[in-house]
């Protein structure tokens, strides 16, 4: 990813895609993406974390492990004072507000809201949007 520029509020973009059982998700994280790179002059600053068996040579597995490693990177790369950081997330949600990650045969956790929270503040990532 490239570093942000100084004195300039830059868009850092992640798009989560948590579960490999259907398209929708592939596609929509495809699709954003994109849209960021472009109309939001994030190219450069995205990064997609995906669970679908057609794109594990160009995505990173979305899950809870990559997502802290993902934040801690771009954490790393940005100014955390002006910089922005928009968080994508689309899998399917459960009664308990938790996010699903499913890849089979790999076993992963469901993403809390908690867990998502304590990522955000471990990074430092102080300006952020979260899209779920």
């Amino acid at each position: 990813l490239q570093a942000g520029a100084p004195g300039v509020v830059d868009t850092f973009f992640v798009a989560f895609g948590g579960d490999a059982g259907e398209d929708v998700f592939r596609n929509e994280v495809e699709y954003a993406l994109e849209l960021f790179a472009t109309r939001f002059h994030a190219a450069g600053r995205t990064l997609g974390l995906l669970n679908h068996p057609d794109t594990t040579k160009r995505f990173p597995i979305a899950s809870r492990s990559n997502l802290r490693q993902a934040l801690a990177g771009i954490a790393a790369r940005m100014d955390r004072e002006e910089d922005l950081l928009v968080l994508f997330l689309s899998s399917h949600g459960r009664e308990d507000s938790a996010l699903d990650l499913v890849f089979e045969p790999l076993p992963l956790d469901p993403l809390t809201p908690a867990e998502l929270r304590a990522a955000l503040d471990d990074a430092g990532i102080r300006w952020r949007v979260v899209i779920a």
